[in-house]
């Protein structure tokens, strides 16, 4: 009897502790609220007719009203989401990031555009685009 009696003691106090916690449930795909607004990008380095010098071109820039995703969850298309694509010449990086680099950069004048892109890679409509041109030197 004491053995069970001790037992019930032991239990209360977590029996407590557990009827105080609160449970909350992970937020899922479907609690996502979309920024509001017209997404907007803005390239802030390079800047157009900038001269780098070398081989590696580092590209910046900002983005407002847009949610950037991972391009791996393979998500459906959501409003005011996605990722960005940079082109530099015919290279292609498609990240979630705002900052990239481009390596290996042969010596001449290049073009840069960046886009915001939905989920499933199409472009936004209307689209979101900037394009520069730069010149390094290798």
């Amino acid at each position: 009897m004491k053995y069970e009696n001790a037992i019930i003691f032991a239990l209360i106090p977590a029996l407590f502790i557990a009827g105080c916690v609160q449970q909350s449930q992970p937020k899922g795909l479907g609690d996502y609220t979309p920024p509001t607004g017209t997404p907007s990008l803005e390239m802030l380095s390079p800047k157009d007719g900038d001269v780098i010098n070398g081989s590696a071109v580092a590209i910046k820039v900002n983005v407002t009203n847009f949610r950037l995703a991972d391009i791996a969850a393979n998500r459906a298309n959501r409003d005011n989401e996605g990722h960005i694509h940079y082109y530099l010449d015919d290279r292609e990086q498609r990240v979630p990031y705002t900052i990239v680099s481009f390596t290996n950069v042969p010596a001449g004048e290049h073009s840069i555009r960046i886009e915001l892109h939905n989920n499933d890679h199409s472009p936004l409509f209307p689209p979101v685009t900037v394009s520069i041109r730069i010149r390094t030197t290798g």
